[in-house]
């Protein structure tokens, strides 16, 4: 929220939940806060990320259906908004990455729902990228060039500069990475690096990355 406040949304304990906290970290004081708003439907495996003081939610799961809705709170009057987004809206998802770049918001994979298969929801890994202008709420699926990575969830991606750096994930088949990819957004342009030296970590989904 600031220098000295952070906010929790959402998350699983013994279902989905949609409660708001904040942690106070000079004091090491949490509040609950009461939205002036309904808030959205409980869930986990969403985003969310701050911008000119409002958190901004976009897609999860309740552990039976995905979401590709989005959501603003301000933290200011703690009133819970649904922007009228308009352009390609990205498919229902969880476990995706999606990073603030100055007034733009880059989402990256996930996992979504696939086919129905004998009655059965199949569930499939994804690795699209779609961007969000968080002023006019327009999305958008820039054309990228160079070999993308492979579909994934649980990755992380952090935003360095005009760079995306992207690291591990995995698949709806339980397939794990340790690969690092660049997305380059004023190229528009995926390049992999794979001059890495050292001891690079064991493949993962679910890391951190900073």
């Amino acid at each position: 929220i600031d220098r000295r406040r952070v906010l929790l949304f959402g998350g699983e304990s013994d279902g989905a939940n949609n409660d708001v906290h904040v942690l106070d970290t000079e004091t090491g004081c949490w509040q609950q806060i009461r939205a002036t708003s309904a808030a959205p439907p409980p869930r986990f495996g969403h985003s969310c990320l701050m911008h000119d003081a409002q958190a901004i939610i976009f897609g999860g799961s309740n552990g039976e259906h995905y979401y590709d809705d989005l959501f603003a709170l301000n933290t200011k009057t703690w009133d819970w908004t649904k922007p009228r987004c308009t352009g390609a809206r990205p498919s229902a998802r969880s476990s995706h990455s999606m990073t603030a770049v100055g007034d733009k918001a880059v989402m990256f994979g996930g996992i979504g729902l696939a086919v129905v298969v004998a009655d059965h929801h199949r569930s499939h890994s994804l690795n699209d990228v779609a961007v969000l202008d968080l002023k006019s709420w327009v999305w958008s699926a820039p054309l990228i060039s160079g070999p993308p990575p492979k579909p994934r969830f649980v990755h992380r991606m952090v935003a360095m500069g005009d760079r995306l750096l992207l690291f591990g994930g995995r698949t709806s088949g339980a397939v794990k990475f340790n690969d690092l990819h660049w997305l380059d957004l004023k190229a528009r342009k995926w390049v992999k690096q794979n001059d890495v030296v050292g001891e690079a970590p064991e493949t993962r989904g679910g890391g951190t990355l900073a």
